[in-house]
Order: C-alpha cells, then structure tokens, then sequence
C-alpha cells in the first residue's frame, strides 16, 4: 500500500497492489481498478505499474534531486 498524488486530483490517492519498490520523485504509470474497501474507503487496485522517466525540466530537476541516483543529491 502507499499514498501518491495524482495530477487533476486535490487528495492523495491510496494505491494497493503489487508494484517494485517506489521512491519519492519517481512517476509511475499505474493500471488497475478503483474499488471501494469497507475498512479505508476508495482505493486504486494496481494490475501493473512501469516507472516513466521525467519530461519536463521541472520533473527531471525532482528525479535527480529524489536521491534514486548515487552520487546526485540535492
């Protein structure tokens, strides 16, 4: 389970699933479902996710800046 912002949307979406390890900074292309869970309310079901490398120069300032790359900080 995590907690990730969406474009378009003002709250955090909740994400369940299986998907590899995710970092601050990274975009994700995630395909699924969303489902409504008795306990924690609305939830996006992961089938498959695929890391996408950053566009912008803002995105790619934010990857580098992520710490995902040794060597690269801040």
């Amino acid at each position: 389970m995590a907690r990730l912002s969406v474009s378009g949307q003002r709250d955090l979406v909740t994400i369940v699933g299986r998907f590899p390890d995710i970092h601050a900074g990274q975009t994700l292309r995630l395909i699924g479902n969303y489902r409504e869970h008795a306990q924690y309310g609305q939830q996006f079901q992961v089938f498959s996710s695929q890391e996408t490398k950053p566009a912008t120069l803002l995105g790619i300032e934010k990857y580098l800046g992520s710490g995902l790359i040794k060597g690269i900080g801040r």
